[in-house]
């Protein structure tokens, strides 16, 4: 039996109740729910909400609003993006505006690694039944080139690695082709694939190329996951290492570059071993999608590292050697030089040395001359006048 039409109630009195009662309901005050998300505003001032929709993952219409107020979030919020799979923590209740429910947001969880890895052991089983991965065909990395090309970020700071081990221990001289890239985004595959292709047509063209960037979310990286990428990476004219992320990040371009380097660092130092082939990893699932682990070629280089650090060590013990005894000769100079009584000394000298030539010139010229010296008092008395002389 309906109320009497006195005792009616308004949108808003109506609306309250509703939100109280989902307030309220142990169903719906802490709950789980799975969905992609879609039309994602990040707030311009952090202290503000961050709005978004979950939509049904298997393509539904059904959406579900959801906010995510400062005061819940106490983590990162800028990894998140529209289709990322997520699973959102928190509790369902009513916007009082339109009388819709939405879902106040505790805590998100992504979980498209699964998607992630899933789609990659797919990609992997198609290219390596095609011989994208061949073995065989893979290629000897040069031994100290001289041009080296290097598709990266001219800004990140795996490109700075590359060139500061370039600088300090590279002992022939090189040159870098650097085709800068985006390594994140929605057009970095295209931007990287066309580097790779385009890079060997440079003049001077590379003898090898490095492809790198540092370690970063496996979102972040999957963009080496690229098909376009791993067949450019394949396909490409000369040796190419792959030197992307950290062990352990796999991304599939490892399997179609002719070397695998854990790092950017190494991607560089390996260009100083004479011989360095690729050791050919598997990835498959029946490994739990894990790559066999190599053993770290970073042990191929600590012995001639160690002597090329101890004859640095020894050089530059012979430049301080150097520097110190001439800093002495320099000290021993400025002094002398600075000093009064060194210097009178040297001008007496001087004078008393110019002297003795003058008085041995006119002994020379006079001496043949014996017979005049009878005369000498008389001529003494007469112009110079000092008895003792003229005696």
């Amino acid at each position: 039996m309906l109320p009497p039409i006195e005792a009616c109630v308004t949108v808003t009195e109506i609306s309250g109740r509703i939100a109280r009662r989902l307030w309220d309901h142990p169903e719906f005050s802490r709950t789980r729910v799975r969905g992609k998300i879609m039309d994602i505003k990040f707030p311009t001032d952090k202290l503000k909400p961050l709005y978004f929709r979950l939509k049904c993952e298997d393509g539904e219409k059904q959406l579900l609003d959801a906010v995510w107020f400062h005061k819940e979030r106490d983590e990162d919020i800028t990894h998140l993006k529209n289709e990322l799979l997520v699973v959102i923590e928190g509790r369902i209740t009513t916007f009082d505006q339109n009388s819709s429910y939405q879902i106040r947001v505790d805590r998100v969880i992504p979980v498209g690694n699964e998607d992630l890895k899933r789609d990659r052991e797919e990609r992997w089983r198609r290219l390596e039944k095609e011989g994208v991965f061949n073995k065989v065909s893979k290629r000897v990395i040069p031994y100290l080139p001289e041009y080296i090309g290097v598709v990266c970020s001219p800004t990140s700071a795996a490109y700075s690695d590359i060139q500061r081990w370039l600088q300090d221990y590279y002992p022939a001289r090189y040159q870098l082709i650097l085709k800068p890239v985006r390594v994140q985004g929605e057009d970095a595959a295209r931007e990287i694939s066309a580097a790779i292709e385009s890079i060997t047509r440079e003049s001077p063209r590379p003898e090898v190329v490095i492809v790198a960037r540092g370690g970063g979310a496996e979102e972040d990286l999957s963009v080496f996951d690229d098909e376009n990428v791993v067949r450019a990476a394949a396909r490409c004219q000369v040796p190419l290492i792959s030197g992307v992320g950290h062990d352990p990040d796999e991304p599939l371009i490892d399997f179609a570059a002719d070397l695998r380097a854990p790092t950017p660092t190494a991607a560089a130092a390996v260009l100083q071993l004479e011989d360095r082939r690729c050791a050919g990893r598997e990835f498959s699932s029946e490994s739990d999608s894990e790559l066999e682990q190599e053993q770290p070629f970073e042990e191929d280089l600590v012995p001639d590292l160690r002597h090329r650090i101890d004859e640095r060590v020894e050089l530059l013990q012979d430049v301080r050697k150097l520097a110190h005894d001439t800093k002495e000769r320099v000290d021993e100079l400025y002094i002398h030089k600075e000093s009064p009584r060194g210097s009178k000394v040297k001008t007496l000298m001087g004078i008393a040395a110019f002297v003795s030539v003058v008085l041995l010139v006119l002994i020379a010229a006079i001496w043949p001359i014996s017979d005049t010296w009878a005369q000498w008092p008389d001529w003494c008395q007469n112009y110079i006048g000092w008895a003792p002389v003229c005696k």
